[in-house]
């Protein structure tokens, strides 16, 4: 909603150029206001120059296909029995016009993307031969939206890694629980630093008592 004055009060990971400008566009209403205002408070200067100053990211519009889609469609075929209905809603997905951009070539790319998803699939023991969907495949479909984070999470699963960390949760639970803490925060969690100039370490990093910067990865995990 359009008002006099944004106010962008304390720093955040979230506050990227392309959120910036879409909440200072709020400033000023139109048919009341000749300008608009648009303050900062507790924001370093250094990125507040750097927020007004940096150019948008550039926005393409597009509809991938990507590896656990792929699974989803073989899990709804396999839950629906193959039914008509699945096999034309899938059939009407994949035949989308803005999916291959009408040109031939972007064709050939989607199916040999599609072709690439389904061995990796099931070299991965998420689908068998058939199409079926395997041991994990539930898990990594709820979790699509963490793409590709969702496969290294399923990798670690399978290899038994976290069956082999949980296995000292009496022995070491603290040590415990804090490795298998970081090793999510790295799959699931980890977020690009923005802005980790000197000023931003000293006035917020080191007053906060949260861990900022992820420690490296466990060597077994990262393995």
């Amino acid at each position: 909603m359009p008002c006099k004055t944004v106010v962008f009060s304390g720093d955040s990971v979230f506050l990227t150029a392309l959120n910036f400008r879409q909440a200072a566009g709020r400033a000023g209403r139109r048919g009341f206001d000749m300008l608009g205002n648009v303050v900062f408070q507790g924001i370093s200067l250094g990125k507040v120059c750097r927020l007004i100053s940096s150019r948008l990211p550039d926005l393409n519009g597009h509809f991938p296909i990507t590896t656990t889609l792929v699974l989803r469609l073989f899990t709804l075929l396999h839950e629906s029995r193959n039914s008509q209905y699945a096999q034309k809603a899938i059939g009407s997905l994949l035949s989308q016009p803005r999916l291959f951009m009408g040109s031939s070539e972007r064709k050939a790319e989607v199916l040999h993307h599609l072709r690439f998803s389904i061995e990796y699939l099931r070299r991965q023991f998420l689908l068998d031969s058939k199409g079926t969907p395997l041991n994990f495949a539930g898990c990594v479909s709820h979790l699509y939206f963490t793409e590709n984070s969702s496969f290294a999470f399923h990798a670690l699963l399978k290899e038994g890694y976290f069956h082999q960390l949980c296995a000292k949760i009496e022995d070491k639970p603290a040590e415990t629980i804090r490795t298998l803490m970081l090793v999510m925060a790295h799959l699931f969690g980890r977020r690009e630093c923005r802005q980790a100039d000197q000023e931003f370490v000293d006035q917020v990093i080191k007053r906060s008592p949260s861990v900022v910067f992820l420690p490296p990865l466990p060597k077994k995990a990262a393995a």
